[in-house]
């Protein structure tokens, strides 16, 4: 770490976060369960899997460390945040997706997160003509046709013309493709303007002999009907583009994922249920997914789901899962002293020399020995809080 890494570091860990880009190098101990983690990235078909820990006792740390992992493994990666008061329902497919695209990184440009780079990525990979041996990128972007003639290359229609579109289109074309793809539900009433900008426009270069009707009934421009099907679709085209391009394909992390026992119909928490169950069958996405959620998550859902005639509550309890073990006074002497290079690094100051051990063995001890679920979170703040007043009364 640099000075300006190891800065940024102890502003997230003074508030018991993990640093954003370097949650592998505070994360100790527990080699056994990082390995099993590593090993669900490694697997060449799809996984799911549950994370459980309590509110402040891993969970966002679970998922930071998977985002920093599958980057440098070569997956495309998106984080998505279930939130229901922010239109990122699981029972909304279409909101899913539309947080999808905006969660987007690419291992080239991590941080740089949305539609952007992966397009910027797959318009390189064409006009490069570095494809695979069926010839796809040609097919995709070097036909004069725009009849929908992507079999073999792209599962969704919508897709097709956001690629097309993006690699032939100017900076305004760009900014409509984002937002559409972002916040798809709010271009269900404009169809019109999607296909004159998508579509019309690029008349010179592409041909097509359907009137704009034809395009609005084949619904190429909508993500929520015949069960979000559209959605699943893009879905898979992102991962298979991802493979296309190169990567490994992509990997979904949804934290918060607790989210979806507070919507308010109990129809919308069956169905944001029923996505989860399909995410893992694998058969609408193919790739890596993993959801985030406390140990009580299958209780709850049984809960809030115990009148429904026909549903399968067995399907909760035999969901593959992962739970990190809390850490003990072992592990946390090893954060310490991660913590302590990193402040030494950050305010330049010969912190190993001058901290007060006697008081970070108390804050150590004491904090691992709590028991409360938010100990490694509250043993972070104080290992911090003692550097801090260490550096103050340093010479």
């Amino acid at each position: 770490m640099d000075v300006v890494q190891a800065a940024n570091a102890i502003e997230s860990l003074r508030d018991g976060v993990p640093p954003e880009g370097l949650v592998r190098q505070f994360t100790v101990g527990r080699k056994r369960e990082i390995r099993r983690l590593n090993e669900f990235l490694s697997k060449p078909d799809g996984t799911a899997l549950l994370l459980k820990a309590n509110y402040g006792a891993g969970k966002s740390h679970l998922i930071k460390y998977l985002r920093e992992e599958a980057l440098a493994q070569n997956f495309a990666v998106s984080t998505v945040i279930v939130n229901s008061k922010e239109a990122v329902r699981f029972n909304r497919m279409d909101q899913i997706l539309g947080a999808v695209f905006s969660g987007l990184e690419i291992p080239q440009v991590p941080g740089f997160r949305g539609p952007r780079p992966f397009f910027g990525l797959m318009a390189s990979a064409a006009a490069e003509s570095r494809s695979s041996d069926d010839g796809s990128w040609s097919r995709l972007s070097r036909s004069s046709r725009w009849d929908m003639d992507y079999a073999g290359v792209l599962e969704s229609p919508a897709m097709y013309v956001a690629l097309r579109s993006w690699i032939a289109g100017d900076g305004s074309t760009v900014d409509l493709i984002e937002s559409w793809l972002t916040r798809p539900w709010e271009y269900r009433t404009q169809r019109k303007l999607l296909y004159e900008s998508l579509v019309l426009s690029h008349w010179r270069r592409f041909r097509d002999p359907r009137s704009p009707g034809q395009f609005y009934a084949d619904g190429v421009f909508e993500f929520h009907t015949h069960g979000h099907a559209q959605s699943w679709a893009v879905l898979r085209d992102i991962d298979r583009l991802a493979k296309q391009a190169a990567l490994r394909g992509m990997i979904i992390l949804f934290d918060e994922f607790e989210d979806v026992i507070s919507l308010s119909r109990r129809d919308y928490r069956e169905d944001a249920l029923r996505n989860l169950f399909t995410f893992y069958a694998g058969k609408q996405y193919p790739g890596k997914t993993f959801f985030a959620v406390t140990p009580l998550f299958a209780m709850k859902c049984e809960i809030s789901t115990w009148r429904t005639w026909g549903f399968d509550q067995d399907l909760l309890r035999k969901l593959p899962t992962f739970q990190m073990s809390p850490l003990g006074v072992r592990q946390i002497e090893e954060l310490a002293d991660r913590i302590i290079k990193a402040h030494a690094a950050a305010y330049e100051w010969n912190a190993a020399r001058w901290v007060d051990r006697r008081r970070l063995r108390e804050v150590i001890h004491g904090t691992a020995q709590s028991g409360g679920a938010d100990r490694t979170r509250e043993a972070v703040k104080q290992i911090v809080r003692v550097l801090d007043d260490a550096l103050q009364s340093s010479p």
